[in-house]
């Protein structure tokens, strides 16, 4: 999953446990989909776009139907977690057109800039499979699992400024 804005460098992860309830969610919402594969979602938080990655892998397949969505927003003047809702909302509309028509062929593969309840936002479709990737990461020895990624650890201020975004204690852990 790459970023929009080329200034996105430094991110941390969206929770776990708030990824985890957007695939239930997802299951409850499209059923039969969920009979029939599973439902992936990542999210990343830079510190001037919400990334986020709703993704649909069907059983036995390598191919993974996924949608991105990149929302800027400004520290202190935007809701972030409003915008994560609002990106959720989106992917979540995306996958149903794609479950409706079942066919990819006119969907955005690079970003495409859409209004959305008067806010910007750019959406993309790609086939990345998330677990292959992670995976592929692991056997390079790049997977991090630190809490901001593309900084040094050492990089105290912006991991509490990040966590400040998220309404997260500094002294808990993900």
């Amino acid at each position: 999953m790459e970023p929009r804005l080329p200034s996105s460098k430094k991110w941390t992860s969206i929770p776990k446990d708030y990824l985890q309830q957007v695939c239930e969610a997802f299951a409850e919402s499209f059923p039969v989909q969920a009979q029939q594969g599973q439902f992936l979602v990542e999210g990343r938080l830079y510190s001037e776009e919400i990334l986020l990655r709703a993704g649909y892998l069907p059983n036995n397949q390598l191919k993974q139907n996924n949608f991105e969505v990149s929302l800027a927003y400004k520290k202190g003047k935007d809701d972030v977690l409003q915008l994560i809702h609002l990106g959720v909302d989106v992917a979540a509309t995306l996958l149903e057109d794609l479950f409706q028509s079942g066919e990819d062929q006119d969907l955005p593969r690079i970003w495409m800039e859409f209004e959305v309840e008067n806010k910007k936002l750019h959406i993309q479709y790609s086939t990345d499979n998330s677990q292959l990737e992670d995976q592929a990461s692991r056997l390079l020895s790049e997977k991090d699992d630190r809490l901001i990624q593309g900084v040094d650890p050492k990089d105290e201020e912006e991991l509490q400024a990040i966590k400040a975004q998220l309404g997260l204690d500094g002294d808990e852990d993900q």
